[in-house]
């Protein structure tokens, strides 16, 4: 069964990858002649026509290994971000200028002697713009149909999110990502008036904490979500008494540890308030910029790797910059698991998989 999930993963990366190549290799073609038609009014002659068809091998030659150099094709079409776009722009560029070099190489070739600077301009243009596209087109139409959905079609709740921050942003994020999740945001609350009236993700600021009551009967509230994994035990206590009189009982906190060991905030990490959040509790620092300089570079082996424990270690050590890791672990199916996620979370760094048990000395010796 193992074997058989891998195979039918490895099959599927495949032909995703030959789908995207075949994409590049079409919007590579249709840019530069896109380019040689605008650059003549849609009357392209006919020296420059077999000029066209000429250079397209050489641009095709060129480029596709750029892509393949700069892993565009090991991106995650459905969670295309900041970072891989620019990836795209970087290998467009750089795809650029070899192509454009190389026929500066050969401008004494009569056949291709006079090719129009602007054409490669337009060039570049247009095949950023179709690269980019079409690697952003599955998360724009997945935001798009989810926004139309809407969680309300599956019961979500009208939910307040208290804190504009980056953990309300990603709270709402995944709420609107995520088909079920029993929440429908209607709403921020943040003491920033400079955040207010902003939208995030479509989502509203609406106003100070202090006016939590009013928004929640004035917006039909029925849920309240703390997304203030860093605030004090009494900012807590204060909102969670502000929510009750506006008539809400059901009440939910991110938690304290959450931002701080993974970075990131999960919609499956929202839980209950419990006594313990509205009670003192220290501040706890943590000196990152050490952890970076512990592990940026080295190559980390990480045993236990599918566990809890385990495969957070793994996220921390390629979030902190590890230039190889080695993730250990005798669960196949809980590695399995983890190497998908690494490399749908860090496309761009190197994570290697090893079944093992730590007990087995020749195993571990030969690793």
């Amino acid at each position: 069964m193992r074997r058989k999930l891998v195979l039918w993963s490895l099959q599927q990366g495949i032909w995703r990858r030959a789908a995207f190549l075949l994409a590049d290799t079409v919007l590579i073609a249709l840019s530069l002649y896109l380019a040689f038609l605008l650059r003549f009014d849609a009357h392209i002659p006919s020296h420059f026509l077999d000029m066209f068809f000429l250079t397209l091998p050489l641009a095709l030659a060129l480029k596709i290994p750029l892509l393949v150099l700069f892993r565009m094709y090991r991106f995650s079409w459905a969670y295309v971000g900041m970072e891989e776009l620019y990836n795209t722009g970087l290998a467009c560029a750089v795809g650029s200028l070899a192509f454009a070099a190389v026929l500066f190489l050969l401008r004494h070739w009569p056949a291709v002697s006079g090719m129009p600077r602007s054409v490669l301009g337009i060039d570049f243009a247009f095949t950023l713009i179709g690269l980019g596209g079409i690697r952003l087109s599955k998360r724009a139409v997945r935001h798009a149909f989810t926004r139309t959905r809407g969680s309300q079609g599956n019961g979500g709740r009208r939910t307040l999110i208290v804190g504009a921050g980056e953990a309300g942003e990603q709270l709402v994020r995944g709420i609107l990502r995520e088909k079920k999740t029993g929440f429908w945001p209607v709403g921020f609350v943040d003491d920033d008036p400079v955040k207010k009236g902003l939208l995030i993700h479509g989502v509203q600021v609406l106003g100070p904490k202090e006016r939590l009551a009013d928004f929640i009967r004035t917006k039909q509230v029925e849920a309240v979500i703390i997304a203030m994994p860093s605030a004090p035990s009494r900012t807590i206590r204060t909102t969670v008494d502000l929510a009750r009189k506006g008539g809400v009982q059901e009440i939910k906190i991110i938690p304290f540890f959450s931002e701080l060991y993974t970075g990131e905030i999960k919609v499956s990490e929202i839980r209950e308030v419990q006594p313990e959040d509205l009670l003192g509790r220290e501040q706890i620092s943590i000196d990152t910029q050490a952890i970076e300089h512990f592990l940026r570079g080295k190559t980390v082996l990480i045993t236990g790797a599918a566990g809890s424990i385990g495969s957070e270690l793994c996220r921390q050590a390629l979030r902190f910059g590890s230039a190889q890791l080695f993730a250990l672990d005798i669960d196949e199916t809980g590695l399995f698991n983890l190497e998908q996620e690494l490399q749908r979370r860090f496309p761009g760094h190197k994570a290697q998989i090893l079944v093992g048990d730590v007990r087995d000395r020749e195993r571990i010796a030969a690793i």
